[in-house]
């Protein structure tokens, strides 16, 4: 249990806004409102939903805090290891991103993230993810090459594919030689 400022709620009294939502909607900041149902954050859920669509997959606050109940179209079913390997992935990175905002602003008095910060941002961390993945796998296991098959389907995928282009090394494999 995180310590969203609906816990808060003894400080009522010196504090009348001490349960609120830190990005200032008003709302009784819960963790189903703090990390998916807030105004500020649920734009990003909805991005990665979009190419997600195509396999089925949801990002609805029941998958999301109870990871047993992911499914993916029965056109998927084949691919669900490798799809649920990629969106446990994503929705890790996206969580951590969001609760990492969330303390700057509360914490350090930083400004909310334009939506487009949001997206990228949860796009760059979820490919370290994956690539940090990737590398640690025997190149010839099977989940790892379902994996990448379906991440050439995700590569495809709007809004994915603008940002594959806009980063087209974010999944190096290889490591880089360093510079003399």
């Amino acid at each position: 249990m995180l310590p969203v400022n609906s816990r808060f709620a003894y400080k009522q009294l010196t504090d009348p806004e001490a349960i609120t939502c830190v990005y200032g909607c008003g709302n009784v900041e819960t963790e189903h409102h703090a990390f998916h149902t807030c105004n500020e954050v649920f734009p990003t859920w909805q991005f990665h939903a979009r190419a997600w669509r195509w396999f089925g997959v949801h990002f609805d606050w029941a998958t999301i805090s109870n990871i047993d109940s992911f499914n993916v179209s029965p056109t998927c079913a084949a691919n669900k290891p490798a799809l649920f390997k990629l969106w446990t992935l994503l929705t890790a990175s996206v969580l951590h991103t969001i609760w990492t905002q969330h303390n700057a602003i509360k914490y350090d008095g930083k400004t909310p993230w334009p939506q487009r910060v949001w997206e990228e941002t949860t796009f760059i961390g979820w490919m370290a993810a994956v690539r940090r993945w990737l590398r640690l796998q025997d190149p010839t296991d099977a989940l790892r090459i379902n994996v990448l098959a379906q991440l050439a389907k995700l590569k495809r995928q709007y809004p994915y594919n603008t940002l594959w282009l806009k980063y087209p090394n974010c999944l190096i494999l290889e490591f880089s030689a360093p510079t003399p």
